[in-house]
């Protein structure tokens, strides 16, 4: 039997170029998910962020000893949620381009 390496070459360089493609193309997949990943993680943090520093508002207006302890509760809780997901970002790798430079930043 005789092999047509033509056609042969040919069959492999459609297979190659396939691969390619969808290689290609899940890694485009990929690295959409994982961008939107981190700008959710982003956004998490700094919804973190603003929710410790409204608890910290919130403990420097109150009076009676129940919201005291509220107060001091709410705070420790979102400072815990903000460091968090700090670690969270710092494992993952995330960082943000800072507004005013346009660099990079580590969050």
């Amino acid at each position: 039997m005789k092999i047509d390496w033509g056609a042969w070459k040919t069959g492999m360089r459609r297979v190659r170029s396939w691969t390619g493609r969808r290689l290609r193309r899940r890694a485009r997949q990929w690295t959409q998910e994982s961008s939107d990943r981190d700008a959710e993680l982003i956004r998490e943090i700094e919804e973190a962020k603003k929710a410790w520093w409204i608890a910290q508002q919130r403990f420097q207006h109150v009076t009676e000893p129940d919201q005291i302890d509220y107060a001091v509760y709410a705070w420790e809780a979102a400072e815990k949620r903000y460091e968090m997901l700090l670690r969270s970002a710092k494992r993952s790798g995330v960082s943000r381009l800072d507004r005013r430079t346009g660099r990079a930043m580590e969050v």
